[in-house]
Parts: C-alpha cells; structure tokens; sequence
C-alpha cells in the first residue's frame, strides 16, 4: 500500500505551545511513519531566519500544493474557534481528503457553537487528554474525538492511537486502496 499524504495545517516554527507541540509531532511522524508530509504554515515563515531544529522539517514545507493528487488527509491543528478558517476554501478540490482537526480545550465546557463547527468541517479530532476527549465528545454530534496523548517517544506514540487508527482503516477501506 501506498504512503498516506498528509497535509499539515500547523503553527511551524512557532514558538508557543501550540507550535512546540506541532514541532515533536511533526518529527514524530517523519521519523516512525511511513506518511509524506506537506506542512502548510499557518503563521508566516522566514526561512532566513529560522532556528536551526527546524531545517530537518523545512522540505516539507508547501512540498506538494500544487499536485492535484494531494491529500490523503487533512490535519488542522490550531485553537478550536479557528480550525475550520483552514479548511473552508482549501478542501475544495481535496472532498475526498479525511478531514482532521487536533486542537486542546482548556476550560470546564466546549461551547456548542464549536462542537457544532467541528461537526460541519471535520471527520475527527485529536486531543491529548481523557479530559479534553469526555468534554468535546459531550458537544459533538456527527464526528468523534480520539485522544492521542503528546508524547512522542516511539515506545509510547502508538499508546492511545488504536481507535483512531481503526477509524483511519475503515475511511481507507471505504476509498479502497491508495495508489
């Protein structure tokens, strides 16, 4: 089988929590998956001026935008309010792409307006806690949110990720094979 192609919504080389995380995962998945990467920045990049922990990554930066046969799947990661700003107008010649969003909340509700939005542009979503899992599965109605913890050891990256990947092998099988 063919290698899943993954366009990346991500803060790159951002220096907050967001990006610290989109960075490790980045690297996780280009160093223990068989996925290409096409990482779209969601904040303006300056290559020039780049920390050097980022030139491993940087290839992939807008690797793949013009080929028609990108995306296998769609990752947004950013705040919840935000996430489908980045999928609107992009998956229009991608309705095929799985649709995934992988946000955090931290506070006691997910208002329903978010729920509802999560709903209408996406197919999953990823957090990284039990927490964050209970609360937006509360306001979702249509799509699933599987947590995936933030860590990237490779003994420890498959932890929490077998019913998310189970979903993945059900959206392939119902695609059939890539090619």
């Amino acid at each position: 089988m063919a290698p899943l192609k993954l366009r990346y919504y991500c803060p790159f080389a951002c220096l907050t929590g967001y990006g610290e995380c989109t960075h490790n995962y980045l690297l996780a998945l280009k160093r223990h998956t068989n996925i290409e990467l096409d990482i779209v920045p969601l904040i303006d990049t300056d290559s020039d001026n780049l920390h050097p922990r980022f030139a491993e990554l940087l290839p992939y930066v807008g690797k793949h935008l013009d080929d028609p046969n990108w995306p296998d799947i769609v990752l947004v990661h950013s705040v919840p309010a935000y996430c489908h700003e980045f999928v609107r107008g992009d998956l229009a010649p991608h309705a095929d792409a799985i649709r995934v969003a992988l946000t955090t909340w931290e506070t006691e509700h997910v208002p329903k307006w978010i729920g509802k939005r999560l709903d209408n542009y996406f197919d999953a979503v990823i957090v990284p806690s039990e927490y964050n899992e209970m609360i937006f599965n509360e306001v979702l109605e249509d799509t699933i949110a599987y947590r995936v913890p933030h860590c990237f050891d490779p003994e420890w990256f498959g932890y929490g990720t077998e019913k998310f990947e189970q979903y993945l092998d059900s959206k392939r099988a119902d695609k059939g094979p890539y090619t």
